[in-house]
C-alpha cells in the first residue's frame, strides 16, 4: 500500500514556466536583412549567369567540314584565331547581306545585349 502513495505523492502537477512573449525586432532592420538577402541572390543569379555566358562564349558547336573550311580560311587569312575570323565574317555579312534596317536593328540589339 505504501507503493501506491508514494506514487501519487511523487506525481507532480503540470510544470509552470514563465510566460513567453514576442518581442517585435526593429522593423527597419529586419528590411535592412532582407535587402541583403535579396542583393546574395542577385549576386549569385549573375555569378552563375557569368559562368555559363563565358563557357558559350568559348565553345561553338559546327560540324567536321564547316570546321576544316575554317581552319583553311584561317590559314589564307592574316587572322590567328578562329573568333577574329568570325567577328570579320560577321562584320562582312552585315554590310553585305542585310539591308539598312537590318542594319541599324542589329547595331541597336547588339548594344543593347552587350550593355
Amino acid at each position: 500500500m505504501q507503493n501506491n502513495t508514494d506514487s501519487k505523492q511523487k506525481r507532480p502537477g503540470l510544470i509552470r514556466q514563465p510566460r513567453v512573449v514576442p518581442n517585435n525586432p526593429n522593423p527597419e532592420a529586419g528590411k535592412h536583412q532582407v535587402e541583403k538577402s535579396k542583393d546574395e541572390e542577385i549576386k549569385k543569379e549573375v555569378s552563375t549567369q557569368k559562368k555559363s555566358n563565358i563557357n558559350q562564349q568559348r565553345n561553338i558547336k559546327i560540324s567536321t567540314e564547316t570546321k576544316k573550311q575554317l581552319d583553311i580560311l584561317l590559314k589564307f587569312s592574316n587572322h590567328k584565331f578562329a573568333y577574329e575570323l568570325i567577328d570579320s565574317m560577321i562584320d562582312v555579312y552585315v554590310e553585305h547581306a542585310l539591308d539598312h534596317d537590318q542594319k541599324r536593328a542589329f547595331k541597336t540589339l547588339t548594344k543593347i545585349l552587350s550593355d
